[in-house]
């Protein structure tokens, strides 16, 4: 049986890589691909990249550049890289369906392709890295097998040791099983919430975290009567910015049931990021609505306007909401970094980022957690359980 797969997310890049997998994945190449020019004689020739046509039913459906591996075990593996709309990916897909190929996970079947004999560690790794949506989660991802499979060596190899304390042992491994959290924030993106009172500059700190005017700018408060949400990145961290509407107490139904809205999706953010404006004198209303905010989870103020003559300051604002406040100006773009910089510190993320190993899944977390509780009552022999994780399997 031959094999394909969507590689990469689908829709969220410029290009999307569709790979083939099987004893007919050349013949079926074949029956798609035009190669361009004088690259039609070596087109199935593994040492080359050979750039071309997919086509169907004598119709182009995009360029692509074609490549080719052979596995140790003989296995053809075709990858063909084209661009990554969604429609393109489908017809794509569909024309090398019609050949026989027979669609399969992409995660799946990048660790069955490239983890042949690779440690379990290797194996999840292999099938999260089409989930990453930046460079630096990627490069991270990529890190972490050889990082965190180097420091289980390193701790069971303690536990084995003569007179070793297990206590202390098993302390590290609890703090590693608890950083599974961090890796999901890292791998799916951090859901960021931006509220505050109206006419703070949501909006605008909303466009300037992206990169790109994605909210609608007004000087008339009011202008986000409902959330809307991004995706951009922090730092080289993904984030979904949800750009809701301003809560304050007016009385009007309309207003009353955006507020709402808001105040739900700051419930469920990783980070809520309360703007308050620092051109207008520190209002009752503001601190008010920081510690109303800040008891639903991890919070940060950003000190908004700071291009304006001020009129209130951060020792002032942080002294009265008891939280921590960054001073930026969304409309010059200043602050931004030291905002991002305390964006992942609030939510945990600045260790791992820095190197911290962590689990990357749930059965990673939940076997090095049950190691740990398993040395903590004195059962050296435990961290054998490890091995699991760090050896090499054929599967």
């Amino acid at each position: 049986m031959t094999r394909v797969a969507l590689l990469t997310p689908l829709g969220q890049g410029a290009i999307a890589t569709v790979q083939l997998v099987g004893p007919d994945a050349i013949r079926i190449a074949q029956d798609v691909f035009r190669p361009a020019g004088a690259g039609a004689q070596g087109a199935y020739d593994p040492r080359r990249l050979v750039l071309g046509r997919v086509c169907d039913e004598g119709q182009t459906i995009d360029q692509a550049i074609l490549a080719l591996r052979i596995l140790n075990d003989g296995s053809q593996v075709v990858e063909l890289h084209v661009h990554g709309g969604v429609r393109v990916v489908q017809r794509v897909i569909q024309a090398l369906q019609r050949r026989g190929a027979v669609l399969a996970d992409g995660r799946a079947q990048s660790a069955d392709v490239w983890g042949i004999g690779q440690s379990r560690l290797w194996r999840d790794a292999l099938e999260l890295l089409p989930l990453a949506k930046t460079r630096r989660v990627v490069e991270w991802l990529a890190n972490q097998p050889k990082a965190l499979g180097h420091r289980l060596g390193e701790l069971r190899a303690g536990a084995a040791a003569q007179g070793a304390d297990l206590a202390a042992v098993a302390d590290e491994l609890r703090a590693i099983a608890g950083r599974y959290r961090q890796a999901r924030l890292l791998i799916e993106g951090v859901k960021v919430v931006l509220t505050g009172l109206p006419n703070a500059g949501k909006s605008t700190l909303a466009n300037c975290l992206v990169g790109r005017q994605a909210s609608i700018v007004s000087t008339q408060p009011g202008t986000t009567r409902d959330w809307v949400c991004h995706a951009g990145a922090l730092q080289g961290v993904p984030i979904t910015i949800v750009d809701s509407a301003g809560l304050a107490s007016s009385g009007c139904p309309v207003e009353a049931d955006s507020e709402q809205r808001a105040l739900e999706q700051a419930a469920g953010a990783d980070l809520r990021l309360v703007v308050v404006d620092a051109s207008v004198p520190l209002q009752g209303e503001a601190v008010a609505l920081v510690r109303r905010i800040a008891v639903l989870g991890a919070a940060l103020v950003a000190l908004n306007k700071t291009d304006l003559a001020p009129a209130t300051s951060s020792a002032q604002l942080a002294t009265a909401t008891r939280q921590r406040v960054v001073p930026v100006s969304a409309i010059r773009g200043t602050g931004m970094a030291e905002l991002g910089r305390a964006s992942l510190d609030v939510v945990g993320l600045t260790g791992v980022v820095g190197g911290a190993v962590c689990p990357v899944t749930v059965a990673q977390a939940k076997l090095v957690s049950r190691v740990a509780e398993e040395l903590a009552v004195g059962r050296a022999d435990a961290a054998d359980e490890l091995a699991q994780l760090i050896n090499s399997t054929d599967r």
